[in-house]
């Protein structure tokens, strides 16, 4: 955490909170090194100074993680940082997915549902994202948004992101653009 951030967290967090959000997000994968980096003890002592102030202000959405099965990333470290943060108020947890479409529509699903069985939280898939070409991302992006939109465990996803080459062919829908937008 860098003291340029955290130093005016505090004042935009309640500033947002005024203007009338509802959530606030945390930290983003710190199970992976080239995110947050962060260990689960380091999270919960940040999530203490920074996010636990907010508790019954707004509702609190535990740290982004990955759909990573190593030891120690995803949902083993989202139940070490829970586990080490005892106390704290969770209103969510946010899941992170990203795989292949020549994976079954399946393990996205299996994911989403452990992270939220595991926590006992409902949960935002804050970034997802398939790889493949155009018309297979299509079909499995509409398997999956009607899967969440029908899963009461799901409170808000969002597909990752949006520019030339996802989501759009320069600056008009691309294939699974549309199926997005649908």
């Amino acid at each position: 955490m860098t003291e340029t951030f955290t130093s005016v967290w505090m004042e935009q967090a309640q500033a947002a909170i005024d203007a009338g959000t509802e959530y606030l997000f945390s930290f983003n994968e710190p199970d992976i090194a080239s995110q947050a980096n962060l260990s689960p003890e380091a999270a919960a002592a940040g999530w203490k100074q920074y996010m636990e102030p907010f508790a019954g202000k707004a509702k609190l959405v535990a740290p982004a993680v990955s759909n990573s099965a190593t030891p120690g990333q995803g949902l083993s470290w989202l139940s070490a940082f829970m586990a080490a943060c005892d106390g704290c108020t969770f209103s969510a947890v946010n899941q992170h997915w990203y795989d292949s479409t020549s994976n079954d529509i399946s393990y996205f699903q299996q994911q989403i549902s452990q992270a939220a069985s595991q926590s006992g939280l409902p949960v935002f898939v804050g970034e997802f994202g398939f790889i493949g070409d155009d018309t297979e991302i299509a079909s499995a992006l509409t398997q999956a948004m009607a899967w969440m939109d029908g899963e009461d465990s799901v409170v808000g996803y969002a597909y990752y992101f949006l520019s030339d080459g996802f989501l759009l062919d320069g600056t008009t829908p691309s294939p699974y653009g549309l199926a997005y937008l649908a």
